[in-house]
């Protein structure tokens, strides 16, 4: 008596909290075996990176940069980094960059000549201004026109600050003035008439305080405009119009650093997302609890033959013994056994050409392909028929490859390929074997997928043995041999 779980509605259908997969569940190991697994997707973007950083350097020639530095003198009244600042802000207004358009003759706007242009102040009177060209030449010249400009249009602007200021003192003396004059005629007044003297010594007195606030607005009036002369005359080009020398190698590293960076960053990112919103399994319990069935074998990747080294070769005879214990071990023969791929053909075929291999050296074996792909006869090195050799039937070991289902054959042992097709479901597997074992790769299947393996199985009467899974991640540390058991019923 043999005991097998069998898959029941309840189990496989249900998408409780007690047998949703665990699938999407995140932790550092996740991440970093995603890494590890992905490892191609962010080295090729690293390396695309680079190379379109080296294009650029290539073909792309090195912006030329003007530079002109500037000495900005300022009214000793204000403070130093306030007037530096306003004159920062003076440079980089439309109309300063209106009046260098129209000096190079260009049809530049506004707005694109001053994304160009980046001052530093050195100091609180030494300005730095720099400013993109399309060749060295005409780098240095828009420094040159550039300083020019500015330092024309600041003059106007000093200019005329210093006459508002000079205008609204001119008209406080004219009516100074002629409060003076008015003061002047009464105490003429005053004196011709021989009135009181006391009298005539207060209008005098008035009309000397009004002379002398005249006095000081006409000396506050040349002051100020000595001043800004004295800062016009005093701002110039300290240092002429230059280009500024750039470093090949910096720039090399700076931009197949960019380009490396660049692309490693966008490489890891997507690798990031993609593990996020994948809803692909990889882990034997994800795998276990979405088919409802342990998983008991499970190996890492199953290279072609002529690229399989040792490691694949193992892998490959792990699955291969994993399968030949599910095989009956005794009964009438031929004793039957089928192997469903799920988004794994030929990974299936590599497994059952394996068994078919190790027992066909002293039995005979029916191996039956239900792709009708050639997978199977190609691995076994044997051509495929609609039946069995009979003469092949006649020896002691032999193994014969034929396609679609078969009852007829006569051999001790029958084995079946059958990948998982939706639209075909499993009914036609029966035929051949009741009995099978389902193959999953990591990383392929979908839970929904896997539970309508797991259901269409249970619909057409198989018995699922268990699942191995063959593209294992070795980082995945979980039991694929946990499922809840209140949901799988034995059978004898």
């Amino acid at each position: 008596m043999t005991s097998t779980w069998h898959i029941e509605d309840e189990t496989v259908g249900r998408r409780d909290p007690e047998v949703a997969p665990a699938g999407g569940t995140m932790s550092l190991a996740f991440v970093r075996a995603t890494l590890r697994r992905l490892w191609y997707v962010w080295v090729g973007s690293t390396v695309l990176g680079s190379a379109l950083a080296l294009c650029w350097l290539v073909l792309i020639p090195p912006q030329s940069i003007g530079t002109v530095t500037l000495l900005l003198a300022h009214d000793p009244t204000t403070q130093p980094d306030t007037a530096m600042a306003t004159d920062v802000r003076l440079l980089h207004t439309r109309a300063v960059a209106q009046r260098l358009a129209d000096e190079l003759g260009s049809d530049e706007s506004p707005d694109h000549l001053l994304s160009s242009i980046l001052t530093e102040p050195a100091t609180s009177s030494v300005l730095q201004v720099d400013i993109n060209g399309s060749n060295p030449e005409d780098a240095v010249r828009r420094a040159r026109l550039l300083g020019q400009t500015y330092l024309g249009y600041r003059q106007e602007q000093l200019t005329q600050q210093s006459r508002a200021a000079t205008e609204g003192y001119r008209k406080r003396i004219a009516a100074l003035q002629t409060q003076a004059d008015a003061l002047t005629h009464q105490y003429d007044l005053i004196t011709s008439r021989g009135e009181d003297s006391q009298q005539a010594a207060d209008v005098l007195a008035r009309r000397g305080q009004m002379i002398g606030q005249i006095t000081q607005l006409q000396d506050q009036i040349e002051n100020d405009t000595l001043e800004a002369d004295a800062v016009v005359t005093a701002s110039r080009v300290l240092d002429q119009a230059a280009l500024v020398p750039q470093s090949p190698l910096r720039r090399a590293v700076l931009v197949l650093g960019s380009g490396l960076i660049g692309g490693l960053m966008v490489g890891l990112g997507a690798v990031m997302v993609y593990a996020v919103t994948t809803g692909r399994l990889r882990s034997r319990a994800d795998v276990a609890l979405a088919m409802g069935v342990p998983v008991k074998f499970s190996a890492g990747p199953v290279a072609p033959r002529r690229r399989r080294g040792e490691r694949d070769a193992a892998a490959l005879d792990l699955l291969v013994d994993g399968l030949e214990t599910a095989l009956p071990a005794g009964g009438k023969p031929p004793r039957r056994l089928g192997l469903i791929s799920v988004d794994c053909e030929r990974e299936g075929a590599k497994v059952l050409a394996g068994l078919a291999r190790r027992l066909g050296t002293e039995t005979s074996v029916l191996a039956v392909d239900l792709a009708r792909t050639g997978l199977l006869a190609q691995e076994l090195g044997s051509p495929a028929s609609a039946e069995a050799d009979a003469e092949a039937e006649e020896t002691a070991g032999w193994i014969a490859v034929v396609t679609g289902p078969t009852v007829d054959a006569v051999a001790d042992v029958m084995l079946s390929l059958t990948p998982f097709e939706i639209g075909r479901g499993l009914g036609h597997v029966k035929s051949t074997s009741s009995r099978c074992v389902v193959l999953v790769k990591a990383g392929r299947s979908t839970t929904e997928r896997l539970n309508t393996v797991a259901r269409a199985a249970r619909a057409a009467g198989l018995t699922v043995e268990f699942v191995m899974v063959v593209g294992a991640d070795k980082s995945d540390q979980s039991f694929g041999g946990d499922i809840p058991m209140a949901k799988a019923q034995p059978a004898t």
